[in-house]
């Protein structure tokens, strides 16, 4: 079990119906993406860092950590976008000749990368949001109640219970290879990992067949069948979840008509 699994596993809002902590996370990720607003973006960022990291419970340096690993991309998409090619010299705020090159930022390109970056990390909190309170057992009960296809469903499930099963197995080999002097070198470091990738294959191909081999002997018919938790729609979840969205409607549409009101 990951590090987000057992945060997801042992979160407090574990208890709470997923169908309430899914449509929280659709309703404000289309909102991020769909209002361009900078002042939304971090509203979001900020409400959902605190419904993580109060309400979760979610380690601060954990919650830094992960939201690190997207942090580099994000700051290179901005810093591409920031960056102007071809404007005229009274455009730009600072900027760089190379021949007949110009190369620089205008107030119109930073704060394109600024909305776009705010957006991306928005948009990422909720995904953690939703990735660090429901475990996949009540993804899976949601994905039923969707009436999503069985095939779809079980290959999900297949495919999640064997990525641990992966990782634990690729930690085993390469304890193995280190205990008996691997990775020593560019040249060492090469020929352990290929030797590494290659025993993960043969080692994953027999435990898929040791475990189909184990359903079919136990009258496993192409789908799997499990006792679910019953949860309860708690009415004042899904009132204050309509109210939230409101809000960040209101928060983008007032701003806007009083920016209008301004300009006249």
């Amino acid at each position: 079990m990951n590090g987000i699994d057992q945060l997801a596993h042992c979160s407090p809002l574990k208890y709470i119906h997923p169908g309430e902590k899914l449509l929280m996370t659709i309703s404000t990720l289309l909102m991020v993406i769909s209002l361009n607003s900078v002042i939304l973006s971090g509203l979001v960022l900020f409400f959902m860092t605190y419904l993580l990291l109060v309400k979760g419970r979610v380690r601060g340096s954990f919650y830094l950590a992960i939201m690190g690993i997207p942090l580099g991309f994000i700051l290179l998409a901005g810093l591409t976008i920031a960056i102007s090619l071809g404007a005229e010299p009274a455009a730009y705020l600072y900027y760089l000749e190379f021949g007949t090159i110009r190369l620089g930022v205008t107030p119109l390109s930073l704060s394109q990368s600024g909305m776009v970056m705010v957006k991306s990390l928005a948009a990422i909190s909720c995904l953690y949001f939703l990735a660090l309170t429901t475990p996949m057992t009540q993804l899976i009960y949601i994905f039923r109640k969707m009436k999503l296809p069985p095939v779809f469903i079980d290959l999900m499930t297949v495919i999640y219970s064997y990525i641990f099963l992966l990782f634990q197995t690729a930690s085993e080999i390469y304890v193995a290879q280190l205990s008996r002097g691997g990775y020593r070198g560019f040249r060492g470091t090469m020929k352990s990992l290929a030797m590494l990738c290659s025993n993960l294959l043969l080692k994953s191909l027999k435990a898929s067949e040791d475990a189909y081999n184990c359903l079919a002997s136990r009258g496993f018919d192409g789908h799997f069948e499990v006792i679910e938790e019953t949860y309860q729609l708690k009415k004042i979840n899904l009132l204050a979840i309509a109210l939230w969205n409101v809000f960040l409607l209101l928060l983008v549409y007032t701003g806007r008509y009083f920016t209008c009101l301004q300009i006249l």
